[in-house]
């Protein structure tokens, strides 16, 4: 009886400490995790506009912001990076007895990109898989999608423009389907065209994730290009 009675003390003991634990571990993740977001940089490095043409004549418009990613593999022939993009879009199908109806999509894209010479040229290619939602029941003549959720693929082939290469065309096949997780699935096509416009802008003084951003790197170098040819210009003509 004195065993279980001295047992049944210290087990008692151990609890009240792992109370009064909990609300100090939970205010530590808290602090950590209030101090992290003050540290991320949210935000975005471009925006986009796109236009669809779909299957049994569904046509699909949005616009997007994007994020870079920080790091890069070079290869052979491209530098591997990617971008996280945030959408809205606009869906319009045939509609019962005529006409037409409407749909809101809000996706959700990472997308990795193969930058073709290493970065060099101004051509790319790209393949996302990310996730969707509809804010009603996608249901028409010729669709009937079994849930709200669905994943939203691209293939995509681009090339940037621009003094700082900051602007891009891409052309992508675009592609909204749950895979068969719930039925009727029978998915629904697009093909996009795409524009793209990012910003140069100076790192941010503290940076948590991202550091630096590519396009402002790209930016700078630009820049740094551009102010050393100003410089031989000016050198050119003071010799004159």
């Amino acid at each position: 009886m004195a065993e279980a009675a001295a047992q049944a003390t210290t087990t008692k003991k151990s609890v009240m400490k792992q109370k009064k634990l909990v609300p100090l571990v939970a205010g530590a993740l808290l602090a950590a995790a209030g101090g992290s977001a003050a540290a991320l940089d949210l935000k975005p490095d471009g925006i986009a506009v796109h236009g669809s043409i779909g299957t049994n004549t569904a046509r699909m418009a949005g616009v997007g912001l994007i994020w870079d990613w920080e790091w890069e593999v070079l290869r052979r022939k491209a530098a591997i990076t990617g971008q996280t993009e945030w959408m809205i879009n606009r869906w319009q199908a045939d509609d019962f007895g005529g006409g037409h109806q409407g749909f809101t999509q809000v996706v959700l894209l990472p997308t990795v990109r193969f930058e073709l010479s290493q970065g060099r040229s101004p051509w790319f290619a790209e393949l996302g898989v990310g996730v969707s939602y509809l804010d009603r029941h996608y249901l028409t003549p010729h669709r009937d999608f079994g849930s709200r959720w669905n994943f939203y693929d691209v293939i995509g082939v681009g090339h940037t423009f621009g003094a700082q290469r900051t602007h891009e065309l891409t052309l992508r096949w675009v592609h909204v389907s749950n895979l068969g997780i719930r039925e009727p699935n029978p998915g629904q096509d697009f093909v996009q065209v795409r524009y793209a416009r990012r910003f140069c802008r100076a790192p941010p003084a503290r940076a948590f994730l991202r550091p630096w951003s590519r396009t402002s790197d790209r930016c700078q170098a630009a820049s740094l290009q551009t102010g050393i040819t100003r410089t031989r210009r000016r050198a050119g003509r003071s010799q004159h």
